[in-house]
């Protein structure tokens, strides 16, 4: 009877967790005249989208996989703010306007967002991007991006070094000492107190106490670095002018060099894994680079088939994990829920409560207290939430999941059967 139930619980297993997500092959990519095309294999076939807009498309960012905003604008000083609610495959325009335009843009949650750009622009929205208001920064900063790790505390990057900080969710903002001149182009938080910036010269700095202050990082690069991309607290890869692509494996401490084969300007860079990345950019031409190993080589996915015009960001969508909200009752406490099934292959659910608005990691380690992956560091609104994990390259073995956020972190173990 005992075995007939194993039997059955097995089958279970494999009947219901054996699919494969398809986020790690459906990207998009954007850039100049409107321009923005969709794959979803991985970068074989690229399909361009209507998107309402002949203006530059500079950022993007998507609040699950389905919903998302991409920022735009021309030199000519007009800007553009689009969204998508089914993974890009249409667009909508909710706000343009002349006299400035749009670089960065960032959502707290799926009503409250922000978006960047020159002359000091800040815009910000409460109702999913429907209306948009300005907030005054103080200055005429070209600010580039604008990203938050929490509902209060949030940074913006921009020329000659400048970059702001608010702990108030964007009401007010506080510049900071970068310690450079350079321009600066993005910024990557780890966490609360650790984060990069970097930008021009080949400036790359880093701040381990909440960009009270930075300290210069060698890079390899001596000219723009415009993209930086962590995909866990050790790997990270950067791009820039040229062919310039480097790739640190201990935590943006040191950093080597990756050639592209391209002689183009590199805008924006993408992992969804330690192996698969891709490249985007040009200048003069259109580049689409992809790797399956790391960086080491990249191979070139431009067909010629879609528009050639330069492509300033690339974006994937999450690749092993599928976050939704299980209903909408708050709960009265954060809490942990075990894996089911446990033990599992090659898939399993995670159930947590959150009960706060806030930045949560929850992160995969192995026995040495190695990590795995980073299952989900992003802004969480409120509520009862289930992530799915696939462990299909994994070796079979007892694994360890953390949760942390600023007021709550648990951790327990899960079974993997191979």
């Amino acid at each position: 009877m005992k075995k007939r139930h194993l039997t059955i619980f097995l089958f279970l297993i494999l009947m219901f967790f054996q699919g494969t997500s398809l986020y790690a092959q459906t990207g998009i990519i954007m850039g100049y005249n409107g321009t923005l095309l969709k794959t979803i294999n991985g970068g074989i076939n690229w399909a361009l989208k209507p998107t309402g807009t002949t203006q530059t498309l500079w950022n993007q960012y998507f609040i699950d996989n389905s919903t998302g905003w991409v920022a735009g604008g021309t030199y000519s000083s007009s800007s553009v703010i689009i969204k998508t609610t089914d993974a890009g495959e249409t667009w909508s325009i909710q706000h343009s306007a002349n006299g400035y335009w749009l670089t960065g843009v960032y959502f707290i949650n799926s009503q409250t967002g922000f978006s960047s750009g020159t002359g000091g622009t800040l815009l910000k929205t409460t109702n999913g991007g429907s209306n948009w208001f300005s907030i005054s920064t103080g200055t005429n900063t070209f600010f580039e991006t604008i990203k938050f790790l929490d509902a209060n505390t949030g940074y913006m990057t921009g020329w000659s070094g400048a970059i702001y900080k608010t702990t108030n969710g964007g009401s007010n903002w506080a510049a900071l000492t970068s310690g450079t001149s350079s321009n600066l182009y993005t910024s990557y938080f780890l966490s609360a107190s650790t984060g990069f910036i970097s930008g021009g010269n080949g400036t790359i700095r880093k701040t381990t106490d909440g960009g009270n202050s930075w300290s210069p990082v060698s890079s390899t690069i001596t000219s723009q670095i415009f993209s930086l991309y962590f995909l866990n607290s050790d790997l990270a890869w950067a791009c820039g002018d040229g062919q310039n692509i480097i790739k640190s494996t201990n935590g943006g401490a040191a950093w080597v060099s990756q050639l592209s084969g391209s002689s183009f300007r590199l805008e924006s860079v993408h992992f969804v894994d330690q192996n698969t990345g891709w490249v985007v950019g040009g200048d003069n031409g259109t580049v689409i680079l992809k790797t399956t190993n790391g960086g080491t080589n990249w191979v070139n996915q431009n067909t010629g088939s879609f528009p050639q015009v330069k492509y300033n960001s690339v974006f994937f969508f999450n690749n092993t994990i599928g976050i939704e909200p299980v209903n909408n009752i708050i709960p009265g406490k954060y809490s942990l829920r075990q894996n089911y099934p446990n033990p599992f292959n090659p898939s399993t659910e995670i159930e947590y409560d959150i009960l706060k608005e806030g930045m949560v990691n929850i992160t995969v380690y192995n026995e040495l207290g190695e990590e795995i992956k980073v299952l989900t560091n992003e802004t969480h609104s409120a509520g009862v939430y289930n992530i799915k994990f696939n462990a299909e390259n994994l070796s079979g073995g007892i694994y360890f999941y953390k949760l942390t956020s600023a007021e709550f972190t648990d951790t327990k173990k899960m079974i993997l059967i191979k």
